[in-house]
């Protein structure tokens, strides 16, 4: 049964929402092209090389995901893509402390 399908999107007790995360080379943007293909799912790029390059103003960067919302919201299925996250949000830096500990 395709993913996409009415009965599956009716039926199936299925999230509207998936977070990936994990490292590079895990397989997460794979996973993103599988689910396009299966549901025919519409995708919008919103990684930092594509946005950062149009809008320099973090309120223009605002206002971009808030129009990929209404945009996924309108064209269902729709796949936001952000890819290389961690470019914009960066982990926490482990203290050294931390790091003798967990070894």
């Amino acid at each position: 049964m395709p993913l996409g399908s009415t009965f599956a999107r009716e039926k199936l007790p299925v999230n509207k929402s998936f977070l990936f995360y994990g490292p590079q080379g895990t397989g997460k943007s794979l996973v993103v092209r599988a689910l396009q293909s299966q549901c025919g799912a519409l995708v919008l790029d919103m990684s930092p090389s594509n946005i950062l390059e149009r809008y320099s103003e973090r309120s223009k960067v605002v206002k971009a995901f808030y129009m990929a919302w209404k945009v996924a919201h309108e064209f269902e299925p729709c796949i936001i893509l952000v890819n290389e996250a961690e470019l914009i949000y960066p982990g926490k830096k482990k203290s050294k402390e931390a790091k003798a500990a967990a070894k």
